[in-house]
């Protein structure tokens, strides 16, 4: 799975508290939001903000 895909995995999931992920990368929780509500906006995000939300992703499924 690619970043950009593991970024939308974790965003879409409902499990995902925003606010915390907020705390945890430093992305505003209105940014994060806005990516929650339209996924494919992470098409036109930063490279350094799909791969701080694909190695999150990937230490969830480690802990699975």
């Amino acid at each position: 799975m690619r970043d950009l895909e593991k970024a939308k995995a974790l965003i879409s999931n409902r499990g995902t508290r925003l606010k915390e992920l907020s705390k945890t990368t430093g992305i505003p929780y209105p940014t994060l939001k806005h990516y929650s509500s339209e996924p494919n906006k992470l098409d036109d995000a930063k490279a350094s903000r799909v791969n701080l939300l694909a190695k999150i992703y990937d230490k969830k499924e480690a802990t699975h």
